[in-house]
């Protein structure tokens, strides 16, 4: 799976947020989208997603315009945004079972449980979302990408919300799934000293 950005340009109202990006993402790779905030971070990655279109320039996938793969693409790829898209009505469980059956994944409740206690959720996997604190939350989103096992991750400010426990535990998951051919695009607000050897995108 190679995913090539040409020539990327988007205007939002009279206001250019980004124009000629230009980057590939192949397996083992990860790239890093920076920018202040309002620079298109989010809007770039939901472009990439195939959630938006761009205004100029084209996306291919295995070398096909993105727009006519987008099927194949889909079932590539997972995408977490700036919401967790969880219902807060329902447990880590329950959520996690509603997204997994939405995307077509079939996936044990060993599995699930097993990723939950590596983001250690395991005590609160059956409270409500309602009751949790937001990093809790985010942790829960996170295990839905996880468990979905696309080799594509497109992730918003993932780290958003987590301790430094947290975080340093996600960026271990991340190169385990780098190590084994998976790709990621996120964004992020730290420094990309954080993230030597991959590849940085400044809005």
């Amino acid at each position: 799976m190679t995913l090539a950005i040409k020539n990327l340009s988007h205007t939002k109202g009279n206001k250019a947020l980004f124009r000629h990006i230009h980057f590939d993402i192949k397996p083992g790779q990860r790239v890093l989208v920076q920018g202040a905030n309002g620079a298109g971070k989010s809007t770039l990655l939901k472009i990439v997603a195939g959630l938006l279109s761009s205004d100029k320039g084209h996306i291919t996938y295995q070398g096909h315009p993105l727009h006519s793969e987008l099927a194949q693409y889909f079932n590539h790829m997972s995408y977490l945004g700036h919401q967790n898209s969880l219902k807060k009505s329902l447990t880590p469980l329950e959520n996690l079972k509603e997204q997994l059956c939405l995307a077509n994944s079939t996936v044990t409740d060993f599995q699930i449980n097993a990723v939950l206690e590596t983001l250690g959720l395991t005590t609160q996997k059956h409270q409500l979302c309602e009751t949790l604190s937001a990093g809790e939350c985010r942790k829960v989103a996170l295990a839905g990408v996880m468990l979905k096992n696309k080799p594509l991750w497109i992730l918003d400010e993932p780290f958003n919300s987590l301790d430094k426990d947290s975080y340093h535990k996600l960026q271990a998951i991340c190169q385990q799934h780098l190590g084994h051919g998976g790709m990621i695009l996120l964004s992020c607000h730290m420094g990309s000293h954080h993230y030597e050897g991959c590849h940085v995108v400044q809005l």
